[in-house]
């Protein structure tokens, strides 16, 4: 019969949390590259990053798409965005914010 033993580990609070932040640092670092320049995005961009290509929110992506600024195209089931397509959506955008 198997038991289960639990051990109990103390730690400094401080030096848990220098630890932890060591452990994230690389995935914030990830998180906060820079994205690519414009040319060396791809022609078809997923919704998330079209939203990073406008520098626009998720929402103003759905918002563009339901007012049919912006067209999605498939590719099986996922939904992507053509590149030249958002930079006309853009456009489209600013010229009615501005009126």
């Amino acid at each position: 019969m198997a038991v289960n033993q639990s051990k109990m580990l103390i730690v400094d609070a401080d030096q848990f949390m220098a630890e932890l932040i060591e452990a994230i640092k690389p995935l914030l670092a990830e998180q906060q590259a820079a994205p690519p320049a414009p040319d060396n995005w791809p022609e078809l961009l997923t919704r998330k990053q079209a939203a990073q290509f406008l520098q626009c929110s998720l929402g103003t992506i759905d918002n563009l798409t339901r007012a049919g600024i912006l067209e999605k195209v498939f590719i099986g089931a996922q939904p992507r965005f053509r590149r030249d397509d958002l930079r006309e959506a853009a456009k489209a955008y600013t010229r009615t914010k501005a009126a």
